[in-house]
């Protein structure tokens, strides 16, 4: 299950919007593609900006930032041309977070559900293919459906960028935390068009003028640095030449782009708010975007892939310090659960979906976790999966008797294991690679830890062997209160316990979170995988079977 790559051998030039001094968004590149606006048949009556103008433009995304959700209509493409799309929702700029419902046809069009959020993008199909009688509601609903979502990374900045996700980078850019300088904006070709009203508030039309934006691409887990895949306890060191894992936490691609003018307009008001925008994105598909500012508007809800609820990060207190410092004690005296792990991630070689689903349990006293993985999108070639301290053994799963391989959500392992000689047994870091453990491993070798024995200890000091890999150790950074949240009806309190090679990192970035019912016992991990989504490890403690140990070649 190693990791192939999918990093491009080519570079490409990337032209890109005009957003005044446009900063990059973190970890992935825009790719937005623009053509020159058309002006045949047009004088020129255009000018340069005034200064009121200018400094309209500068705060015009710290504006989209303060007011945070905005709903918003979209018309992609044009009818009876190759591409013809209409989308509907709202856009959090303040989070981060795009979430639409996408009607129409063409290439890398799905009709259905979007979420996008920085260099992600999940879709949800709409249950029946869409025709002349189909209908799809014109706003999503207020809260996303659970499943049925498939996660990827954003493609706008690869060598042919599909036009939605061209369209949902270009969102996403317009907002920073400050604004841009607003003297460029009077010097490189910014252009002041006329004055239009957009539902019922007088506008000024805005041209950019070139701009060339530094974007960096290629980041592969949202800026954070990997955890290393050793389980506690284990004493497994790295072979000869190899990277250690938690070393090498990127492999950074800097495109330089080329700006292109007259192929974006900005309909902005007197309070710097923007109410339209018109572009031209990938493959020459104009778009043209109506932000309805007339109202208060509802706060999107992320699905658990792209994060969930908003978190709100700050130092735990007393009492949820105490939760930690027993949480696995108070869990292992469980004796196991049963575990299901939904990891959106990059293709491995056993399992090439990007969209994992996995069943099984984990034995605190043998330490042994036991999982059957396949891909949501695969017809076959559901993995077994057993794993201990000294490592990780593989085979493809034996068909059951009714001659399918079971591939329904939860679906569970054979107990006992086949006990052919088919399995492929590696120790942990050999299955790691330069960006340290696989998230599938990351998730499991967590939820082993919790069968160290003792009592966690969240101080500074008095950490002990046994206790590398969890919180409490030497090795983790202060804990972080997230968030409260419900799961399965249970009331938990959402943590981040940073891994010291994580030192630096902001509150609330971390790559692994706690989910911690009232009684410290853990009911999820979740981890922020490659891709930069969120991967769930879901936990039903109880009396695991007897997991024996299988035969390797």
């Amino acid at each position: 299950m190693n990791i192939s790559p999918t990093t491009s051998s080519r570079r490409r030039l990337i032209v890109l919007l005009a957003l005044g001094c446009v900063a990059a968004v973190s970890g992935a590149g825009l790719g937005v593609v623009l053509a020159t606006w058309p002006q045949a048949g047009r004088a020129d009556t255009s000018r340069a900006l005034s200064a009121p103008e200018a400094e309209r433009l500068a705060a015009m995304r710290v504006t989209n930032r303060r007011d945070g959700v905005v709903r918003l209509r979209a018309d992609l493409g044009a009818p009876d041309s190759a591409v013809s799309a209409r989308l509907a929702g709202w856009v959090d700029w303040g989070r981060g977070l795009i979430y639409l419902t996408v009607d129409g046809s063409g290439p890398g069009i799905q009709p259905g559900l979007l979420q996008a959020a920085p260099g992600v993008l999940a879709s949800r199909p709409a249950p029946t293919p869409a025709g002349p009688t189909a209908t799809i509601n014109e706003m999503p609903p207020t809260s996303p459906p659970p499943d049925g979502w498939r996660v990827r990374r954003m493609a706008a900045g690869g060598l042919r960028p599909a036009p939605v996700d061209s369209l949902v980078e270009l969102l996403l850019a317009l907002t920073t935390d400050r604004p841009d300088p607003v003297g460029p904006l009077r010097t490189d070709g910014t252009r002041w068009l006329g004055r239009e009203t957009v539902d019922g508030v007088d506008t000024d039309v805005l041209r950019p003028g070139a701009t060339r934006p530094s974007v960096t691409a290629g980041t592969p887990v949202s800026g954070t640095a990997p955890a290393s895949p050793v389980p506690a306890g284990a004493t497994a060191s790295a072979p000869p030449g190899s990277t250690r894992p938690g070393t090498a936490a990127t492999s950074a691609t800097a495109d330089k782009p080329v700006a292109s003018t007259g192929s974006i307009r900005y309909w902005i008001d007197e309070q710097a708010r923007l109410r339209r925008l018109a572009a031209v994105v990938a493959d020459d598909v104009p778009v043209q975007i109506h932000l309805d500012r007339t109202g208060p508007a509802p706060e999107p809800v992320a699905i658990d892939a792209l994060g969930g609820r908003p978190v709100r990060p700050r130092p735990v207190d007393g009492s949820e310090t105490d939760l930690l410092s027993s949480m696995r004690e108070a869990t292992r005296a469980r004796g196991g659960a049963r575990i299901s792990l939904a990891v959106p991630t990059v293709p491995t070689d056993d399992l090439p979906g990007p969209n994992l689903r996995a069943g099984g349990w984990v034995n605190w006293y043998q330490k042994v976790a036991y999982l059957a993985v396949r891909d949501l999108d695969r017809t076959a070639g559901t993995v077994l999966l057993r794993a201990d301290t000294d490592g990780v053994a593989t085979r493809t799963a034996p068909a059951n008797p009714s001659g399918r391989t079971p591939r329904r959500d939860g679906a569970m392992p054979p107990v006992p294991p086949p006990d052919e000689r088919n399995w492929t047994q590696q120790d942990w870091l050999r299955r790691a690679d330069a960006y340290g453990g696989l998230d599938l491993d990351l998730l499991v070798n967590e939820v082993l830890s919790v069968g160290n024995t003792g009592r966690g200890n969240t101080g500074r000091g008095g950490s002990r062997r046994g206790d590398e890999g969890w919180p409490g150790s030497d090795r983790r950074g202060p804990a972080v209160w997230l968030r409260t949240d419900d799961l399965a009806g249970r009331q938990v309190t959402v943590f981040e316990i940073p891994r010291s090679a994580e030192a630096g990192t902001s509150p609330g970035q971390a790559r692994l979170r706690y989910w911690v019912d009232r009684s410290g016992v853990l009911r999820r991990l979740e981890l922020r995988t490659r891709i930069g989504a969120f991967a769930q490890l879901d936990l039903v403690p109880g009396s695991p079977p007897y997991l024996a140990s299988v035969p390797t070649a």
